[in-house]
């Protein structure tokens, strides 16, 4: 359900539904300061979540050049 409420409003802001242009509001950065964090379960089922929606196209880019962990 959480990632229903976080979801909502980002695709809101991917396709200028709600008639405000926001520059580049089509990408999203999942970030933090430590390791651990959950960053890669979220950007996953984010993208998941988004990709399953009608007419969303996804590309999940994993910048982590040194552990990289998404296609785990």
């Amino acid at each position: 359900d959480q990632y229903r409420v976080i979801k909502r409003p980002l695709l809101a802001n991917a396709t200028n539904r709600d008639g405000t242009r926001i520059e580049h509001g089509n990408l999203i950065m999942v970030t933090s300061a430590l390791a651990g964090e959950g960053k890669s379960f979220t950007s996953i089922n984010l993208a998941m979540g988004i990709a399953a929606e009608l007419d969303h196209t996804v590309m999940l880019v994993d910048a982590d050049v040194a552990r990289p962990s998404v296609l785990n």
